[in-house]
C-alpha cells in the first residue's frame, strides 16, 4: 500500500508540471471522523469449534488532501488513524502461568489507515454541494488489545500487521462557511472489507475474514488552501 501511496504522490507532482494551471486552485485539507458498523462471522478454532457471528462500531480519524484534476473531479489521498472493534467473546491464548482457557470480552486493532481515491462535486448554488467519493482504505496495525471476562488486565500487543482493507463509497452534502471551510456529512458504504486472521486465536494469519454487512457515516471539516475559481 505504501508503493500505491508513492506512486500516487508522483502522479500528483507529474500532473502539477503538466497541468500547472489546472492544479494551480482548489487545493484543500480535510479532517473527517468516520463511523462504520461491520457485521461479521468467524470460526472459533480453540474449544468447542463453532461458528460465531456479532456486530458493532468501529471509528477514527483522517488527514486527506484533494486537488482538482479537471472541473468538479478531484483525486484524494491521505492518512489517518483506525481503530477496529469485534465484539465477539472467544477463546484465546492469554499469557497465564495455570494455563486456563481466557475469553474475550471484546477486542480491537489500532491502526494507521491509508487512504488515496477520487471524489466528484456537484454544486448547488454558491454555498452547497453533493459529493460523491469512492477511495480505497488499507489498515496497517500496530497495537493490539484483547479484553479479558475476567478481573484479569486487558492483552496487549505491539506487532505490526498488514490488517486488511477496504473500499469505501461516499455521499454526502457540503455547506461552505465563509471563504475557506466546507462542513460535510456523508453516508458511507464500505465494501470489500477485510481483516486478517490472527494468531492468538490460532489463525491461518495468510487468510482474511470478510464483513458480511457495513455501513456508516462520516462528518467532516475542509480547508480550502487556495479558493476554488
Amino acid at each position: 500500500m505504501k508503493i500505491i501511496i508513492s506512486l500516487w504522490l508522483v502522479a500528483v507532482v507529474s500532473l502539477n508540471v503538466v497541468h500547472a494551471q489546472i492544479f494551480q486552485k482548489g487545493i484543500e485539507a480535510t479532517i473527517s471522523t468516520p463511523f462504520v458498523w461491520n457485521k461479521y462471522e468467524i470460526t472459533n478454532l480453540i474449544g468447542s469449534t463453532k461458528l460465531m457471528d456479532g456486530s458493532g462500531w468501529s471509528n477514527g480519524i483522517n488527514l486527506t488532501f484533494s486537488k482538482p484534476v479537471r472541473k468538479d473531479f478531484l483525486l484524494c489521498g491521505g492518512v489517518g488513524f483506525y481503530k477496529q472493534n469485534f465484539d465477539l467473546h472467544r477463546p484465546f491464548d492469554y499469557p497465564s502461568p495455570t494455563y486456563p482457557l481466557f475469553t474475550t470480552r471484546m477486542y480491537s486493532y489500532q491502526n494507521v489507515q491509508w487512504i488515496i481515491g477520487g471524489a466528484y462535486r456537484i454544486k448547488l448554488g454558491k454555498r452547497h454541494s453533493i459529493n460523491c467519493q469512492v477511495t480505497y482504505n488499507s489498515y496497517s496495525s500496530f497495537k493490539q488489545v484483547y479484553y479479558t471476562e475476567t478481573a484479569n488486565p486487558e492483552q496487549v500487543n505491539h506487532k505490526n500487521i498488514n490488517l486488511g482493507s477496504s473500499i469505501n463509497f461516499a455521499l454526502g452534502m457540503r455547506r461552505k462557511i465563509g471563504e475557506k471551510f466546507l462542513m460535510g456529512a456523508d453516508a458511507m458504504l464500505p465494501f470489500a472489507m477485510k481483516w486478517r486472521k490472527d494468531i492468538i486465536f490460532r489463525e491461518n494469519t495468510s487468510e482474511f475474514h470478510e464483513a458480511k454487512a457495513s455501513f456508516g457515516f462520516s462528518l467532516s471539516v475542509t480547508y480550502l488552501l487556495k479558493n476554488h475559481s
